[in-house]
């Protein structure tokens, strides 16, 4: 009898070292599966590219700070009589570059310009024909302007013709990340495998399990979206030494990676709901008992 017990104390051990063992594989696959998700769609950001940019121009055009940062990172590394013509004409360059990044057209026409880059590298492309030349114009008038000279000629804008830019590297790497992001989706199912076996090995409850990690992960995926715009901000400034860099960084990249969050948040919830089952499930079977 004694050597029965013993028997079985060491096979219940043995069950929940390979509970805890399976368990943490089972976390391991739903964070890669939860990253491929996130990856997915963060990745779908690129073609909101110009749409992105369009917003960090309006709220550039209405930041002073922000315009200053960027006249002063112009005269960075600059000869002597660049920095003292900007210092000269400071106050009409300040206007006309929040005029220019102001104007609707010239936002617009950025926005036109990214989403045809952004087309090109999600379609795979090696190169994609950009025309500046609507951008130039209104940059051009908005220069003369403020100058109140013909400094920009037709001359000079007739010149510029459609550029071609080469996107293969970027076109590479996206789509070699969209391709790992999907594969690792079948990581869903070796998660959802391994949970079953913590549940055939004894487990109490596959939903309290899995809801408990749905809730980690989605906890460490907000702590990511939160930490990483700050990171990008910082390692931006030690490169730059600019404000403005730094800032528009922190103001993009929180942007670019705002499916990360959503995905975060959701993923939490759904691991609260998954925790509160058994207990709702519970109370019905109690109700449903004969008086």
């Amino acid at each position: 009898m004694a050597l029965f017990s013993i028997f079985r104390i060491k096979i219940s051990r043995m069950k929940r070292f390979g509970i805890g063992v399976l368990s943490f594989f089972a976390w391991l696959f739903l964070f890669i599966a939860v990253i491929s998700v996130t990856v997915s769609l963060t990745m779908g950001q690129i073609n909101n590219a110009g749409a992105i940019a369009q917003n960090a121009m309006k709220d550039f055009s209405t930041n002073p700070t922000a315009i200053n940062s960027l006249i002063d990172q112009l005269k960075t590394n600059s000869d002597p009589q660049f920095i003292k013509a900007i210092d000269e004409n400071r106050t009409a360059i300040n206007q006309t570059i929040k005029s220019l990044a102001g104007s609707a057209q010239f936002q617009a026409d950025v926005k036109n310009a990214l989403d045809q880059l952004a087309a090109g590298i999600s379609a795979g492309k090696s190169s994609v024909d950009v025309n500046f030349r609507e951008l130039a114009n209104l940059a051009a008038q908005k220069i003369n302007a403020a100058a109140k000279s013909q400094i920009v000629t037709e001359k000079d804008l007739a010149s510029i013709k459609p550029l071609k830019v080469d996107i293969h590297k970027q076109s590479d790497v996206v789509n070699k990340i969209k391709g790992y992001a999907h594969l690792a989706l079948l990581s869903w199912i070796v998660w959802l495998l391994l949970l079953i076996a913590c549940w055939r090995l004894g487990a109490k409850s596959i939903f309290v399990k899995s809801g408990r990690q749905l809730i980690s992960v989605g906890l460490l995926i907000i702590l990511i979206r939160v930490v990483a715009p700050m990171i990008g901000s910082r390692l931006a400034s030690q490169n730059s030494d600019s404000q403005f860099t730094s800032s528009q960084v922190t103001k993009i990249s929180g942007e670019i990676l705002s499916p990360m969050l959503a995905a975060g948040v959701g993923f939490t919830v759904l691991g609260v709901l998954l925790i509160l089952v058994p207990r709702f499930t519970g109370k019905r079977e109690q109700q449903e008992l004969p008086l």
